[in-house]
């Protein structure tokens, strides 16, 4: 620092030039709100920007005695149904117990775990990139959005944990211990489950995949249901959770996607493979003598949307695009062709 400061002295005289440098973001301004200067941002700003983007259209509204809803605004400023969730009548209920049984056995493989486990506390992104080969280097805006669904899922998720208010399974029977600090939040829904399925359904749109088989969608999904089920083994979620993360966690993957697919931006091949979401509704009470197990074969790797158990699925609704998202999109969507 104080060599930059006796060298300026040196080398610089008192009076400003006649000729001012051009401004760097004078020919990216095509008008106020433009998204050519997200570029020039620091990647914290842009980051910002797309989080303000996703939660601007939405709002959350109770649902009975046991439910919170959250809606998307369209572009008539209608509240439009993207996912409800409804928790368990009480905790101390024949089917809690079960799910609570089901906290018991599975710890019998947290020496196999533990590892999987310790390392899913801090962050997930390790994971996706072993399965579909991200690069910091290659893939940095797929990164980007991937960190923005993330951060989305996590802001949503909070919020309907804070509603639904479920005791953790430490908080029902010491015999439980889990092998992790149990987090200060409601059990209900699980976000690892949340996050690890919204993210996957985000990368599996970003490539153009299914979840057929035994390819990457699958992968990325067998992927999200195992990092739901290690908390599970952990002691700190009941199957119960993982099931409504993974429902809210696709709804909230089908509502970013849409969000990215302003045609104004780019080419329709280019853009998300579709613009709606589907509004869904879990009710965990017709869950509670069910497990929620990761799926191991190409036959069940889609487990979102079976029928019964506690899901109904609602109508079709196309958010507003956003340019900043459908920016992003653009500029992810290139580092894979």
């Amino acid at each position: 620092m104080g060599g930059a400061l006796g060298n300026r002295d040196g080398i610089v005289g008192s009076t400003l030039d006649a000729t001012l440098t051009p401004a760097p973001l004078a020919g990216l301004r095509a008008s106020v709100d433009a998204v050519e200067p997200l570029a020039h941002w620091e990647a914290w700003v842009r980051g910002t920007v797309f989080d303000v983007e996703l939660l601007a259209p939405l709002q959350f509204a109770v649902a009975g005695n046991r439910g919170l809803e959250l809606s998307c605004r369209d572009a008539k400023d209608v509240p439009r149904p993207l996912v409800r969730l409804l928790r368990p009548v009480a905790e101390d209920s024949d089917g809690m117990r079960q799910q609570l049984q089901f906290v018991l056995d599975y710890a019998d493989l947290r020496s196999d775990r533990q590892v999987e486990i310790q390392s899913q506390i801090p962050q997930l992104m390790t994971y996706w990139a072993a399965i579909a080969g991200l690069r910091p280097d290659r893939h940095r805006w797929t990164m980007e959005l991937l960190g923005a669904a993330v951060r989305f899922a996590i802001a949503v998720e909070l919020r309907f944990k804070h509603a639904l208010a479920l005791a953790r399974p430490v908080e029902l029977s010491p015999k439980v211990q889990p092998m992790i600090l149990t987090p200060g939040h409601s059990s209900f829904p699980s976000g690892h489950s949340t996050e690890a399925h919204c993210a996957a359904r985000v990368l599996m749109a970003l490539r153009g995949v299914d979840d057929q088989g035994d390819g990457l969608g699958a992968m990325l999904l067998r992927q999200a249901a195992r990092i739901a089920v290690n908390r599970t083994i952990a002691g700190v979620h009941y199957p119960v959770d993982s099931r409504a993360g993974q429902v809210l966690g696709t709804c909230l993957a089908e509502y970013i996607v849409g969000r990215c697919a302003d045609l104004a931006l780019g080419s329709s091949g280019h853009l998300p493979p579709f613009s709606s979401h589907t509004a869904r509704e879990f009710d965990a009470e017709a869950y509670l003598l069910k497990d929620f197990q990761a799926p191991v074969s190409g036959s069940d790797s889609n487990q979102v949307d079976r029928d019964g158990e506690g899901l109904k699925l609602g109508a079709a609704h196309t958010p507003v695009p956003s340019k900043a998202m459908s920016w992003l999109w653009l500029h992810a969507s290139a580092e894979w062709r």
